[in-house]
């Protein structure tokens, strides 16, 4: 079984991520004509564009994901 990563709830592996139903079902995903007319634009320049927003986006999260971890490091020594 696993839990949504968002809220817990019981949830389903979707894009190798845990995630509920209600969660899943608030992003606004592109629809299958939205990427053809990406393509169509921008070619397949376009999967290179996705691929460098995701690395981009992981790097952001680890930078930040760090920083909080820091600063709960330090906040033991006044709690």
């Amino acid at each position: 079984m696993s839990f949504c990563c968002i809220c817990g709830e019981q949830g389903k592996v979707r894009h190798g991520l845990n995630i509920c139903d209600k969660h899943y079902n608030q992003i606004s995903f592109f629809t299958q004509e939205t990427v053809q007319k990406k393509v169509d634009t921008y070619g397949v320049a376009y999967e290179d564009m996705v691929n460098q927003r995701l690395e981009e986006l992981e790097k952001k999260y680890i930078m930040s994901k760090l920083k909080l971890l820091d600063i709960k490091e330090k906040l033991h020594k006044f709690i």
